[in-house]
């Protein structure tokens, strides 16, 4: 939790340069511990007040902006992922999964990005979510979702912006 606290305040606002911070949490830690860290770091949320200096860690109550994309630090570790042999990366996949319990349900997707090859999860997470209004990250879905009737419930909700010069509309 220490670790993803740190995340938290070397991200500050800027959540798309940090890809180099996991490759190191990677390299010193290893891809389990990794995998821990991003799944801590979905449970806190802080605020800064600039005027006051002053920085508040909170639990993660309060679902980010529509514009809001999940951080470059938590994508990256889909890399890892990908390059991990066969043994870590299902303890990994079991951990991100065992943690959705505990996931507020807007970062929930990012659990589904982070493993593409088990749909499975993807449409678990969806056939769950769908229904609720304003979770704007099951826009997600679409990108790993191939059930026809998790895809249909899925069109139901708006495009958003997955990318500073796109938007998404599966």
């Amino acid at each position: 939790m220490v670790l993803a606290v740190l995340v938290a305040l070397e991200q500050g606002f800027n959540r798309n340069d940090h890809e180099e911070l996991m490759d190191q949490i990677v390299q010193e830690g290893g891809l389990e511990y990794a995998t821990e860290v991003v799944i801590a770091l979905q449970a806190i949320r802080f605020d800064w007040n600039y005027d006051a200096h002053l920085i508040t860690f909170t639990p993660d109550n309060k679902q980010p902006g529509y514009l809001s994309r999940f951080a470059s630090v938590e994508m990256r570790l889909r890399k890892h992922l990908s390059l991990a042999n066969d043994d870590v990366w299902q303890r990994c996949a079991d951990k991100l999964i065992a943690a959705l319990g505990n996931i507020p349900a807007w970062h929930q997707p990012l659990v589904a990005l982070l493993l593409p090859e088990k749909q499975d999860v993807s449409h678990e997470i969806a056939r769950r979510l769908c229904g609720q209004k304003g979770l704007y990250a099951l826009e997600w879905l679409k990108l790993t979702a191939a059930d026809e009737q998790v895809l249909a419930e899925l069109g139901k909700y708006p495009f958003v912006r997955v990318s500073r010069t796109a938007r998404a509309g599966i």
